[in-house]
């Protein structure tokens, strides 16, 4: 019976690590969605600094 309890809470902790593991990776990937959101928003105006630092360096 011990190693019955034993085996049942093992696998009650392989259960808990998983669903932990599974929320930590949709966390991330949201995140990362975030991340990428908020880079590709940035870009419109570093291309216009590039143009315009291009525009300047062409007049001289």
């Amino acid at each position: 019976m011990e190693s019955e309890d034993k085996l049942d809470l093992i696998l009650r902790r392989m259960e808990e690590f998983e669903r932990r593991r599974v929320e930590a990776d949709q966390r991330r990937r949201a995140e990362y969605q975030s991340l990428k959101a908020a880079l590709e928003s940035w870009m419109p105006e570093i291309q216009k600094n590039a143009e315009d630092l291009q525009f300047l360096v062409g007049d001289e």
